[in-house]
């Protein structure tokens, strides 16, 4: 037996952060709303898909932003996301600590931190 992929990531957030968090998912980041099963709309939260990857956003008060932990998205057009990251005023810190990977690092209206970085054709 050997895992072959991955289904999805569940990030974390409180329920006011639900309008902001699927503006910056579905707007900024362009990805697509999955419906939830029905046995599980009663929890709140949201799913998301780009491609073969989906996210799905739990609700949970107590939830505290981490630093460290993160998700790692790829595109094929790391400028012009940065730039719409700006137009928004949202954090873009350029890391350039591995060389060959152009990316760079910000956080979601929860606090979750992500990483963006450039996938090569």
């Amino acid at each position: 037996m050997m895992i072959k992929t991955v289904d999805h990531v569940q990030l974390s957030m409180r329920a006011d952060d639900t309008d902001a968090m699927r503006d910056f998912y579905l707007d900024v980041l362009a990805m697509i709303e999955v419906e939830k099963p029905h046995a599980l709309e009663a929890r709140g939260g949201f799913w998301v898909k780009a491609g073969m990857m989906n996210i799905h956003f739990g609700v949970d008060d107590s939830f505290v932003a981490q630093k460290k932990p993160h998700i790692a998205l790829g595109t094929d057009d790391l400028d012009d996301l940065a730039a719409r990251f700006e137009q928004r005023n949202l954090a873009v810190t350029w890391d350039t600590k591995i060389p060959d990977i152009r990316r760079f690092f910000s956080v979601d209206p929860a606090g979750n931190r992500i990483e963006l970085m450039e996938v090569r054709q």
